[in-house]
């Protein structure tokens, strides 16, 4: 979380609910309450090389309106620390 907020900032953790809810618990639950499902992942991690803080972050998102079948959305959303080349 710590370098998502310094990529993207205050206002995007508060929107996105990254400081509560990184896996969309609770927002899963309303969906699957209509017949549709949503996740969210840190999926991955990017360090220099022989460093051990993280430089970057990857968080997929997943959507599935079951009922609409031609809606599907996907998506990696890549978080690179501000000072990474």
């Amino acid at each position: 979380m710590e370098i998502a907020a310094a990529a993207r900032g205050s206002i995007y953790i508060t929107a996105e609910e990254l400081e509560h809810d990184v896996e969309f618990t609770a927002v899963d639950e309303l969906y699957r309450g209509v017949g549709t499902a949503t996740q969210r992942d840190m999926c991955g991690l990017a360090y220099r090389a022989n460093k051990e803080e993280p430089i970057g972050a990857a968080i997929a998102y997943e959507d599935l309106w079951v009922s609409i079948s031609a809606y599907l959305e996907n998506r990696c959303e890549p978080a690179p620390a501000p000072d990474t080349p």
